[in-house]
């Protein structure tokens, strides 16, 4: 008679506990489900960053926070801290939990719809590029207010370098456009048209010519000019429309006056030298010349339409007031000068 086979004495529960977490092979049903749920949060992904890439300034960041870089480096760290063994049970447990579920693909397709038809219709895209300019500038993006001006700024003034690109993301509704006013320093204002799912390029500072649009130069002729000597007391100017006040100008000595832009507009040099040959062929002192130069204006976030009627008033310190009438039209800028009434 054989004797007993000796009993296989029980593994130690350490040695069980310390065994690593080894997936089973899922069969193949489970395979292309995992397969799926994989391409799909990868194609979400891609589908985002491009968005932020065409339509935004953030692409930079965002993949700063996917490389877990910036903020979220704290994360990686602490990640490398962790074993081999424990790294690869949370991997098996992400499959477990978020590619094998059958769920995992409609929270995909809820969160790509969320996105895609819920946030990014509500925006769009200006690429404003410098790369024919050279000199620094600032931006502001304004849409108009309750009172029809461009008053509500959307992107307050920013530093606008030479020579590149920046994209700027701007509210739109849904699939229709917004109009925004685009103001570059040194340059008029200029009107753009944004909608979702496009980049409107506009370039600087071609697109901002200050022949392109309505905009009216006022200064007062060489005669009237005399009227108002420093350090006399200053004068006024009054812009009409309809007989209404829109604004006045106070101080006033005779400066250049934009309408409808603003005072940082630089006085085009053919405007310029076309004014010195004039005072020098009726024989007016350069001083004339240089009360000209600085610029001033009014009503700078209104907007000029061709066909609008004005009336200018100017009212010197011995009361007499100048009027001048004034029909917007081309060629632009529209220059109004103030003259003495025979």
């Amino acid at each position: 008679m054989l004797p007993p086979a000796p009993a296989t004495p029980p593994l130690p529960a350490a040695s069980l506990s310390a065994a690593p977490l080894t997936p089973a092979t899922p069969p193949l049903e489970s395979f292309w489900l995992i397969a799926v749920n994989l391409s799909v949060l990868i194609l979400l992904g891609i589908a985002v960053c491009a968005w932020f890439l065409f339509y935004t300034d953030l692409f930079p960041q965002v993949v700063g926070l996917l490389g877990l870089g910036g903020l979220f480096a704290w994360i990686a760290f602490l990640s490398n801290l962790l074993t081999e063994e424990r790294k690869k049970e949370l991997q098996a447990r992400f499959e477990q939990y978020v590619l094998r579920p059958p769920a995992t693909l409609m929270v995909v397709f809820v969160l790509a719809a969320i996105f895609f038809l819920g946030w990014a219709p509500l925006r769009g895209a200006l690429l404003v590029s410098t790369t024919r300019d050279d000199q620094d500038r600032t931006i502001e993006i304004r849409r108009q207010g309750s009172d029809g001006r461009w008053s509500e700024v959307v992107v307050e003034e920013e530093h606008l370098s030479p020579r590149s690109e920046h994209t700027y993301s701007l509210p739109t509704c849904w699939f229709h456009r917004r109009e925004y006013q685009v103001k570059v320093s040194g340059l008029p204002a200029r009107k753009v048209t944004v909608s979702a799912w496009r980049r409107r390029p506009l370039s600087v500072p071609v697109e901002f010519d200050v022949r392109r649009q309505p905009i009216l130069l006022v200064h007062l002729s060489a005669e009237a000019n005399s009227m108002v000597q420093v350090p006399e007391p200053p004068g006024r100017l009054q812009l009409l429309d309809n007989g209404k006040l829109v604004e006045e100008l106070f101080p006033y000595r005779g400066e250049n006056v934009w309408v409808g832009g603003e005072e940082d507009i630089a006085v085009p040099e053919w405007i310029a030298t076309r004014w010195l040959l004039v005072l020098s062929r009726d024989g007016m002192p350069p001083e004339h010349l240089a009360r000209w130069r600085p610029a001033r204006s009014l009503a700078a976030t209104s907007e000029l339409r061709a066909g609008q009627r004005f009336e200018l008033h100017f009212i010197p310190p011995s009361g007499v007031v100048l009027r001048q009438s004034v029909t917007v039209g081309p060629p632009y800028p529209q220059e109004v000068s103030i003259d003495v009434q025979p």
